[in-house]
């Protein structure tokens, strides 16, 4: 009896040590199992897999579909990842994931070739903008765009400067580089009095005087050996026209020099640029040209301001000789001299042939001694400046005339006309 007690007791401790066993044997399982799962998309990591309980396997079993189950969805992964082309690679284990903003395409390579290149590259300079009423071309000769209120520079001269042309042009280089704009006008003027230029060195002298008066006459900055302009401080109760009334100058002028929109808004107080007049001006038939001057032409101390191109009387009809400077008129009423065709034309009518502005000349001199019915004007017709296809008056680009205009003053300012 004894030792059938012993017998049983050793088979029931041999059947829990045989549970247990078995037990420790699934439990070594489902790591591997849970790792496969953490390692792709699908389960929960650690979750335990359907069926796991009382399952039993081996470590070489566990292996083996862990490598089948990889593939499997490494390639589902793929087919996903190409149907999703901005999907980022899925994270390694200990990594951040790509965002979705950081996977971008690589720009495609543009090459510029002449037949691609954007039309605005092809020409560097930009195309000149409408002018006045007429749509006339950009003030001035040889302009390149720059405000009415700074001279265009000239077109340069077609040969080479030589002799005292070249060695008078190196010394103004050289003060214009060293920023004594003053010097170099003086220099040039000096030279023109002496006649050290013809022809095509003239026309070069008058275009680096156009430069230099863009900024010493056209501009508000200021030079203290200028011994045509001062700086003016405005006095309670002053306005522009008894500011210019002091100096032979003009209001258009004072305003077009310093930058002043509304001359209403003028501060007692401040000081302002004023070049002192009068200007004259010199028209040559032969050249289509007006050439303006500080000081009397042909006097030592006139001093050459700027040159805009003109158009003249049709069958040589524009008088020679000297001419005062009458009433001026903005946006002038036309009479017609003409029997045909209507009698009045009124301002802004597109047909009215004077354009923006209107300068009456009385002739003094010469040929022009006693006529009244010619003037300086604007045109609806840019294309004839430098023809002879007025009725005898001169006519300039809008812009260009809208420059003289201030500058020319009633009474003082005279106009010389030469063949």
């Amino acid at each position: 009896m004894a030792r059938r007690k012993t017998i049983t007791q050793k088979l029931v401790t041999a059947a829990a040590i045989v549970a247990v066993l078995g037990i420790g044997v699934a439990i070594y399982t489902w790591p591997g199992e849970a790792t496969q799962a953490s390692d792709a998309p699908g389960p929960i990591a650690g979750a335990m897999p359907q069926g796991a309980v009382g399952k039993v396997q081996s470590k070489s079993d566990s292996k083996n579909e862990s490598k089948n189950e990889s593939k499997n969805e490494s390639k589902n992964e793929t087919k996903s990842e190409a149907a999703s082309p901005l999907k980022p690679a899925p994270a390694k284990p200990g990594t951040s994931p790509m965002p979705l903003a950081a996977v971008e395409k690589t720009p495609p390579i543009v090459t510029v070739t002449p037949s691609t290149r954007p039309s605005a590259l092809q020409n560097d300079k930009p195309a000149p903008a409408g002018a006045g009423r007429n749509n006339a071309p950009t003030a001035g000769a040889g302009s390149n765009g720059a405000p009415a209120s700074a001279p265009a520079p000239m077109p340069k001269p077609q040969q080479a400067v030589t002799g005292d042309a070249a060695a008078v042009f190196a010394e103004v280089d050289a003060k214009r580089k060293a920023d004594d704009l003053i010097a170099a006008r003086d220099l040039l003027v000096a030279a023109i009095a002496q006649k050290k230029f013809t022809g095509v060195n003239e026309d070069e002298a008058m275009r680096r005087l156009s430069e230099i008066n863009a900024v010493v006459v056209f501009s508000p900055r200021r030079f203290l050996s200028d011994a045509y302009a001062v700086s003016h401080v405005v006095a309670a109760g002053e306005n522009l026209q008894k500011i210019a009334n002091k100096y032979d100058s003009t209001p258009g002028l004072i305003a077009r020099i310093n930058g002043i929109s509304d001359p209403r808004r003028l501060q007692a107080g401040k000081s302002v640029k004023v070049v002192k007049g009068p200007f004259h001006a010199v028209v040559n038939k032969k050249d289509f040209t007006l050439d303006t001057y500080l000081g009397k032409p042909g006097t030592p101390e006139a001093v050459f301001v700027r040159r805009f191109r003109v158009g003249l009387g049709s069958e040589d009809s524009t008088p020679t000789g000297e001419w005062s400077v009458g009433v001026k008129e903005v946006n002038p009423n036309y009479t017609n001299p003409r029997e045909e065709g209507p009698r009045l034309i009124a301002r802004d009518d597109p047909k009215n042939p004077l354009g923006e502005r209107w300068i009456a000349l009385s002739g003094t001199a010469g040929q022009a001694v006693g006529k009244t019915s010619y003037g300086i004007h604007g045109t609806i017709e840019p294309e004839s400046i430098g023809q002879q296809r007025s009725l005898g008056c001169v006519r300039m680009l809008n812009e260009d005339v809208e420059v003289v205009y201030d500058m020319l003053i009633t009474g003082k300012s005279t106009v010389t006309v030469s063949e």
